[in-house]
């Protein structure tokens, strides 16, 4: 076979470029452009509640822990409390024939609230601004709305002693507060040709109740909404009581005298990652406000055997009692220990425990769904201490036998029993001696120290795990064989 340089020149280059070809798809499995990091967004809150306590609004709901795909979250930097109102529904039109009043007129214009003249203001409730809807031909049709605090000013979520519920510090955005009213007539967003602002009510029947509010769609939310509260870092530790994040805001007044004569107040949450991503809106909750009731008057707390009592004097034409507890530990409490119905006006907490210290406070409850309480008014604190013996063990049996005296009896129903006290009486002796030097957990004990031809007293008490030891159940007597 004859050397031929050119055909082994081709086969070195087809060789060479097999391996550049291999090699360079090795390296495209290693390198290759680099992928962005995970970001760490939070997953948006689902379980955002609202209720009213006093002239405030409480809001909580469970610190994020998630993203939305189900990673882990390292830790949350910041929380944006929003809110937008929605003005109360128009006022239903009049049947054709009736007399013009207060209501509207036929040609579907709303009666001036203060008497006379169209208005073309917006209403927007401003952080201490002025709710629109001014007439141009008589008086303002809607009063102040101060549903923030002043621009650039702060809007303390800190607790009051007289009991606001929450620790929530933050920082409010500058002219905070409601929503602009669609509608070119007045605040309420009604009049000729204009209609009803976005998540209101429709129009009741005359005569009906109103309806319940809706959530805004999320454009809306996304338009309407305006920021009250900032939460950032060194306010979120004092705000988190166990996995829940708790915060409070201020509600304008004066109060409506009813839910229905006033606004709805729409609130959703933002939460922060780690790197600053934010959320997607929470879901939304609803408060309509109004007038709380007064506060129950004269709480007391008595410690009891079985519990702590709490008591308070009646509140007239009050729905309910709302009776909170919290460990002199904690800064304030976010649910109800229980929810009690007029007349009765005391609660036995039977889930108390010794040696704990509580502080408990009354509510006067007006509505349940979302809850609109009364302020609190006073607190009372408590060391539960354990100073109640066990029941008396019932019903001692002796039998006796050759050498020993058999004693049974009823167990003492008590949960913290350390167990049971044998005594016995002898003629000799005169006086009832103990004969169990710690106590027995068990309903039987077994004499064998006696002697035959002797009689004998015996008796049991029941002692707990503080010391605290019962009175002594019957006496029995009996005679050794």
């Amino acid at each position: 076979m004859s050397y031929d340089p050119v055909r082994r020149t081709q086969a070195k280059l087809a060789v060479a470029a097999a391996l550049a070809a291999a090699l360079t798809a090795a390296a495209c499995g290693k390198e290759g452009p680099p992928t962005p990091p995970l970001r760490a967004v939070p997953a948006p809150t689902k379980d955002l509640a609202a209720h009213q306590r006093g002239n405030r609004v409480l809001l909580s709901f469970t610190y994020p822990q998630t993203t939305p795909g189900g990673s882990a979250l390292n830790g949350v930097t910041k929380v944006e409390i929003y809110e937008a109102v929605i003005p109360p529904p128009p006022p239903p039109k009049q049947a054709p024939g009736a007399k013009p009043g207060a209501a509207a007129a036929l040609t579907g214009k709303p009666a001036s609230p203060a008497g006379g003249g169209t208005g073309t203001g917006a209403a927007a409730a401003g952080a201490g601004g002025t709710a629109a809807g001014a007439s141009t031909g008589g008086s303002a049709a809607a009063g102040t709305a101060a549903a923030g605090t002043a621009a650039g000013g702060t809007a303390a979520g800190s607790a009051a002693a007289a009991g606001a519920g929450a620790a929530a510090t933050g920082t409010a955005a500058p002219g905070t507060g409601g929503a602009p009213a669609a509608g070119t007539s007045g605040a309420a967003g009604a009049g000729t040709g204009a209609a009803a602002a976005p998540g209101a009510p429709k129009p009741a029947a005359p005569g009906a109740a109103a309806p319940a509010p809706e959530a805004l769609d999320p454009k809306q939310l996304e338009s309407l909404a305006k920021l009250r509260l900032t939460l950032t870092s060194k306010d979120l530790g004092t705000a988190t009581l166990g996995k829940l994040l708790i915060a409070d805001l201020p509600l304008p007044e004066p109060l409506p005298a009813t839910a229905e004569g006033g606004p709805t107040r729409d609130y959703a949450v933002r939460t922060y990652g780690p790197k600053g991503d934010r959320s997607a809106f929470s879901n939304q909750a609803l408060l309509r406000p109004k007038t709380p009731p007064p506060p129950p008057e004269k709480v007391t707390v008595a410690p009891q055997a079985d519990g702590i009592l709490v008591e308070w004097k009646a509140v007239p034409d009050a729905g309910g009692y709302a009776v909170y507890r919290r460990a002199a530990t904690e800064r304030f409490s976010s649910k109800p220990l229980a929810v009690v119905r007029p007349p009765t006006t005391r609660h036995l907490d039977q889930t108390a425990r010794f040696a704990q210290s509580y502080i408990y406070s009354v509510t006067a409850v007006d509505a349940k769904q979302p809850l609109v309480e009364s302020a609190i008014k006073a607190e009372q604190e408590i060391h539960y201490v354990d100073r109640y013996p066990p029941p008396v063990p019932e019903e001692l049996v002796a039998v006796a036998e050759a050498g020993r005296v058999r004693l049974v009896w009823q167990q003492s129903e008590a949960p913290d029993l350390a167990g049971y006290i044998v005594y016995r009486k002898g003629a000799a002796t005169g006086e009832f001696v103990r004969l169990t030097a710690k106590p027995i957990a068990v309903t039987s004990y077994v004499d064998t120290t006696v002697a035959s031809g002797q009689a004998y007293d015996y008796r049991v008490t029941a002692i707990d795990q503080t010391g605290n030891e019962s009175a002594p159940g019957n006496e029995v007597h009996v005679a050794v064989p």
